[in-house]
């Protein structure tokens, strides 16, 4: 299971225990990842959790990497994976898919996010840019990794690319979590607080009303 901090991990583990019921007979490892983006340091941690694995699996072992979300969208396990069968040719890796959050957090809202020929453009919130660059060529963006800019420097951004009033906006944040908190409405009516300043689980969509 991935530590990127202990939130994410407190995260994590609560919900393998809820489908445990806290029984479980499995061991869990909590694998490190630093919450950085010192590419160095990313490297060797990727190193030493396939190490981990790989000694695992060597004891005759069967390894589940849990991951929140879906595995093969901005999962760490995609560098672990990579390692794998790059270093290690003998490891086998099936992939389970889940729900991501891009789906989760607009179904909460009964949000739709794209219809007939309609473009979708998914980013970290981090890439505001391209939502400037693309704002009458995409109909829907989602803005993921809410953690990196503030909510409200975010709004203001989108506001000045020239989201309409009766453009949809939604702020979801720890999807199907009891702290979570969804929040719906057209971009004139849209409240000017969150709730929750940065929060790595948390996103922003934008709906374009182009009828």
């Amino acid at each position: 299971m991935p530590e990127t901090s202990r939130t994410v991990a407190g995260l994590a583990m609560g919900v393998i225990m809820g489908l445990g019921g806290g029984g479980l007979t499995s061991k869990v490892v909590r694998l490190p990842f630093p919450m950085t983006r010192d590419e160095r340091r990313l490297e060797e941690a990727w190193e030493a959790n396939s190490r981990s694995i790989v000694e695992a699996l060597g004891q005759g072992k069967r390894c589940c990497y849990a991951v929140l979300g879906d595995p093969m969208l901005y999962s760490t396990f995609g560098h672990i994976q990579r390692i794998l069968v790059d270093r290690y040719g003998g490891v086998e890796v099936e992939f389970v898919p889940a729900v991501s959050s891009f789906t989760a957090c607009p179904a909460r809202a009964g949000l739709v996010l794209g219809e007939g020929k309609e473009s979708i453009l998914i980013t970290s919130i981090e890439n505001l840019g391209l939502v400037r660059d693309n704002m009458e060529k995409v109909d829907t963006f989602i803005l993921i990794k809410g953690g990196q800019i503030s909510y409200r420097e975010t709004v203001e951004a989108l506001k000045e690319y020239g989201i309409g009033e009766s453009d949809t906006l939604l702020y979801a944040r720890r999807c199907e979590m009891e702290s979570e908190r969804i929040i719906c409405s057209e971009a004139g009516t849209f409240p000017a607080e969150g709730g929750a300043e940065q929060d790595y689980f948390s996103m922003l969509v934008v709906r374009r009303n182009r009828r």
